[in-house]
């Protein structure tokens, strides 16, 4: 029986923030992950889905994703990686502490903190305020600031009547990272909008079609080599 192919290269999915200590994490996002699975595995690519404990720090997040990246002996020389929310902040401390991709997609992340409402309800909550000290340690980072360049940063904002453009989690400027000097920061409307905007708009933005352009985008990426 023949060994299998070493994979052209491997797209790693991160998952966000799971409030429930019981819901399986990430599971909103698999949809996302069964389209790149669809459209990457064809070409050669290898799809990883990688899961963390998003109750503690994001900075033991990007330690349990190393570890099993290190366990699995999964190839890191071609790695791009499409992050959701915290996960951008999971794969940020991943490249602070050496790991080097080609690419990373963040998927409204709050890169200059979560917005003032949202509550600290756990370690994993705290690690994404404005105010706190990983999320302050991890933006002075002078590795993972060299590797700015590579980032593509996506904001949604939905329509609404305040003058702040935000997601209901996550501002405009957080998510593009304003003053980080990321290489590609996007800003996009969502797609659902009307007088009726989904319960959770953070969340809800990780459903198609909100999230088929930032796929679509990583995907040509990715396919470019």
């Amino acid at each position: 029986m023949g060994t299998m192919a070493a994979p052209k290269g491997v797209a790693l999915v991160l998952h966000g923030f799971d409030l429930m200590k019981n819901h399986q994490p990430g599971q909103a996002l698999l949809v996302a992950v069964d389209w790149l699975h669809f459209k990457l595995e064809k070409q050669g690519y290898q799809v990883i889905f990688g899961r963390y404990n998003t109750h503690q720090s994001f900075v033991y997040g990007a330690q349990e994703i190393a570890a099993y990246l290190k366990n699995n002996s999964v190839p890191t020389n071609n790695l791009s990686i499409f992050a959701y929310s915290m996960g951008g902040l999971v794969a940020r401390q991943m490249i602070a502490n050496g790991l080097k991709p080609r690419r990373l997609f963040t998927y409204c992340t709050p890169h200059l903190g979560t917005m003032l409402h949202v509550p600290p309800i756990n370690h994993g909550a705290m690690s994404m305020m404005p105010v706190s000290q990983d999320l302050g340690k991890l933006n002075k980072n002078a590795t993972e600031a060299a590797f700015r360049s590579n980032v593509t940063a996506i904001g949604f904002s939905h329509a609404n009547p305040s003058p702040q453009l935000h997601d209901g989690v996550v501002d405009i400027n957080s998510a593009t990272g304003v003053g980080l000097g990321f290489g590609r920061p996007v800003h996009w409307l969502s797609m659902r909008v009307g007088p009726q905007l989904p319960l959770d708009p953070h969340g809800a933005v990780q459903n198609l079609p909100d999230i088929e352009p930032a796929l679509s985008m990583f995907v040509g990426d990715v396919l470019k080599g």
